[in-house]
């Protein structure tokens, strides 16, 4: 199926919304996390990943929940590690 230019449109809007909420709460560029995280998948598990490490209450708890959820989450895992320190704001 082709892409309509109204398709493409929203996609890069939806593309720089998801980059703009995410570098609100990482040291990353919106450049960085559109580069970091192409696709729908890797932008799926970054999200998963954020929501554990913002919203758990401890360190505990945070551990806990990404034991419990590292197959969703490796993948944003292993590119934030491989982009360098990148701690949370």
């Amino acid at each position: 199926m082709k892409r309509t230019e109204i398709g493409a449109a929203a996609s890069q809007l939806t593309k720089a919304e998801f980059a703009d909420e995410i570098s609100s709460f990482v040291r990353l560029s919106k450049d960085e996390i559109a580069t970091l995280f192409p696709t729908q998948n890797d932008k799926r598990e970054l999200s998963a990943l954020l929501d554990i490490v913002i919203n758990a209450a401890d360190d505990n708890e945070r551990t806990a929940q990404i034991i419990r959820t590292i197959g969703n989450v490796a993948g944003a895992v292993i590119k934030l590690l491989k982009a360098g320190p990148v701690p949370f704001k």
